[in-house]
C-alpha cells in the first residue's frame, strides 16, 4: 500500500500491485489476506481518484460493502472525481 502511495511502483508493477489488493479483497473478512488488503487499500485511497475502473471493481465486492460501508462510500466519491 505505502508503495503505491509514494508512487514507488508504477506501469506494469502498479497494476500487478492494484490487482493483489484487489485479489485479497475478494477473499471474506475474517482472514489475513483480506485484512492484508485493507491495511493496503487505506494506505493509498487517497489516489483512488485517479483509477475510476478499479474503483469500480472495488465497490462490487460484497463483503466489502458489508463490512466497511463507510469506505465504500469513500471509494464511490473517489471515483466521480
Amino acid at each position: 500500500g505505502l508503495l503505491i502511495k509514494h508512487r514507488l511502483v508504477y506501469l506494469e508493477t502498479l497494476g500487478i500491485a492494484l490487482r493483489y489488493v484487489l485479489d485479497a479483497l475478494q477473499k471474506k473478512p475474517n482472514t489475513n489476506v483480506f485484512q492484508f488488503g485493507m491495511w493496503a487499500l487505506e494506505q493509498f485511497k487517497e489516489r483512488l481518484h485517479q483509477w475510476p475502473q478499479y474503483c469500480a471493481l472495488l465497490v462490487e465486492i460484497q463483503d466489502l460493502r458489508q463490512s466497511y460501508p463507510k469506505l465504500v462510500s469513500y471509494i464511490e466519491m473517489a471515483a466521480s472525481e
